[in-house]
């Protein structure tokens, strides 16, 4: 019997029949769904009241958290952030459409206590769990764009000063300036050796060498992306 509310002032998948159809083959045929919509077509709303519903009958039928057992993911963390509170202003309108109280513990949970999050954190936490069996280090980090781009900066102006590579860099950047003030501006040095490391750490053999290393003990894995794996291959773009 479903517990959640149909809103009389929000929309609900209660109100549309495909999204009702995806409700009910969840709670009543499969468990197993899959939906593919375009945008506008109700998908956060069927979602959403899908995940409701979910903590509602777990509330009812056991105690402590509801949510630790229920994934959901996103790809930022500003659409996870948007989840969790569509989420509890679903669960507050039931509470106001049939004046039942729900465990106060609820709201905190949803916060701090839940697994909706972005695909990386998910990926993230799970490779943290067998880390030791995967063969790296369980406080390992992963770097964001930003972090990225600090990095080859770092690395490029220390090309800049090894005796060797200067002079190359030197004439390669003349060659091939940064042009980032036009609309459509060609790639520049910087870009042409990044992308080259990219292309490097995406190879077959370098899958292969990942493969090869992944069951070894901890401090045997060689790091895919490291600060010396990147300065390397940046070198070896400059010497061809």
């Amino acid at each position: 019997m479903t517990k959640l509310t149909n809103p009389t002032d929000a929309p609900s998948v209660f109100d549309d029949e495909p999204q009702s159809a995806v409700f009910d083959e969840y709670f009543n045929g499969s468990n197993r769904v899959v939906v593919g919509a375009g945008a506008g077509t109700g998908k956060t709303t069927t979602l959403i009241d899908i995940v409701a519903e979910a903590v509602l009958q777990k509330l009812d039928a056991e105690e402590g958290n509801p949510l630790d057992d229920l994934l959901v993911t996103t790809f930022t963390k500003d659409a996870a952030g948007e989840l969790k509170t569509e989420l509890k202003d679903r669960l507050r309108l039931h509470e106001r459409e049939t004046g039942e109280e729900l465990n106060d513990n609820i709201w905190r949970w949803i916060e701090t206590d839940s697994y909706i999050e972005t695909i990386d954190s998910f990926t993230q936490r799970l490779l943290r769990e067998v880390a030791v069996e995967a063969g790296i280090s369980p406080d390992f980090e992963i770097r964001d764009g930003l972090e990225d781009e600090d990095l080859i900066d770092e690395i490029m102006e220390e090309l800049r000063e090894d005796p060797e590579l200067a002079e190359r860099l030197e004439r390669l950047e003349g060659a091939y300036p940064n042009k980032d003030w036009q609309d459509y501006p060609p790639r520049d040095v910087r870009e042409m050796i990044s992308d080259t490391h990219k292309k490097a750490v995406s190879s077959a053999g370098h899958r292969k060498r990942w493969a090869n290393n992944f069951w070894k003990p901890i401090g045997r894995l060689t790091p895919i992306s490291s600060r010396s794996s990147v300065k390397k291959i940046f070198k070896i773009s400059l010497k061809r």
